[in-house]
């Protein structure tokens, strides 16, 4: 596998990942881990964050 293919591969799995947080804010899904329930704002951070990581990867191919 070569360079370009595992960062599109990357970046797809960011910007999906980046689509479910903001669905489950849209849809008000709960998400509780180890007790404790996540706010929303932090899935908003979390989206943005891995988006400008899908972004950031996809400018890293040839």
């Amino acid at each position: 596998m070569d360079k370009n293919t595992l960062l599109t591969i990357t970046s797809c799995i960011f910007f999906s990942m980046a689509v479910i947080h903001t669905v489950r804010v849209i849809l008000g899904a709960e998400m509780i881990f180890f007790g404790f329930s996540l706010p929303y704002i932090m899935s908003i951070l979390i989206a943005i964050g891995i988006s400008y990581l899908g972004w950031k990867s996809l400018n890293y191919r040839d």
